[in-house]
């Protein structure tokens, strides 16, 4: 990524996973200006408001298939994201759903907001 001509590049409500990916943003000589980074999951630690950092093994890999079925109520950023800049709907159109059984520990409104392009549909 070079963003010699950009202000600023912002990540927010997004899952940063790959080997090394979310210390690349970071580290890349050509990222000029680092991104800001917030409200995501990142396999690293990087710096930001409300990141959920996990620590990346060889080998490991975080459920981000995001099918309906396998988005559970395990996956890390239920109620987790930034409310103020989340889109009424997710991808599929459904609307934002708190998950009574997980603690709000994102901000804005709703404060329920997922992390990731798709709301978990509790039953």
């Amino acid at each position: 990524m070079n963003n010699t001509d950009a202000k600023s590049v912002e990540i927010t409500n997004s899952v940063v996973w790959g080997t090394a990916l979310g210390r690349a943003l970071y580290t890349t000589p050509e990222t000029i200006v680092p991104p800001k980074v917030t409200w995501s999951i990142t396999n690293g630690d990087t710096p930001g408001d409300g990141n959920i950092n996990i620590p990346y093994v060889t080998g490991d890999e975080l459920d981000i298939s995001f099918q309906p079925t396998t988005l559970g109520r395990d996956f890390p950023g239920i109620d987790a994201g930034n409310g103020d800049v989340a889109p009424e709907n997710d991808i599929r159109s459904n609307p934002r759903t708190d998950d009574p059984s997980v603690a709000n520990t994102g901000i804005g409104t709703p404060d329920y907001t997922d992390i990731g392009p798709f709301e978990y549909q509790p039953e």
